[in-house]
């Protein structure tokens, strides 16, 4: 049987950890349930009335949670699998990833860069070390291909 003050606590809890960074509708939930298992009736309703107050917004975490990932250098197949993991709508990712002004391919370039500097591989062993990397950091082979031959100004 749920506490009577159920519905006080989890939205409180859900208001606070709103308030630190913006949460996706399954994290929130998931959190929610950790948090207070005694109240798991409870957690529906309020997810449910923190979407109609515009507390919680998928579109607003999903692009806050682009801007974040971009900033670390990743790329658009590490954004796609990570959102992925986290249950965010699959439609509205990739949405918010089309309407993101980000230019993938200046990001693969800077951010082999940062990470090699400005002279282009010479041997193949560091060809395909800064290829495994750039792979790994979420940038399709095009990307891959055309960061190798850039030198970044």
């Amino acid at each position: 049987m749920p506490q009577p003050d159920c519905q006080q606590i989890v939205r409180a809890k859900a208001q606070q950890l709103l308030a630190q960074r913006e949460h996706g509708t399954q994290e929130i939930i998931k959190k929610l349930q950790q948090k207070h298992p005694d109240c798991i009736d409870v957690i529906a309703q309020v997810v449910t009335a923190l979407h109609e107050s515009d507390w919680l917004n998928e579109r607003r975490y999903i692009e806050a949670f682009i801007r974040k990932e971009v900033a670390l250098g990743h790329g658009p197949k590490h954004i796609h699998a990570a959102l992925r993991q986290k249950n965010a709508d699959a439609a509205l990712v990739l949405q918010c990833m089309q309407e993101s002004d980000v230019d993938w391919q200046a990001l693969a370039i800077v951010v082999r860069v940062k990470k090699f500097g400005q002279t282009l591989p010479k041997t193949p062993a560091d060809l395909a070390k800064q290829m495994r990397f750039l792979s790994y950091r979420g940038f399709d082979g095009d990307m891959v291909r055309n960061a190798l031959k850039a030198v970044s100004d």
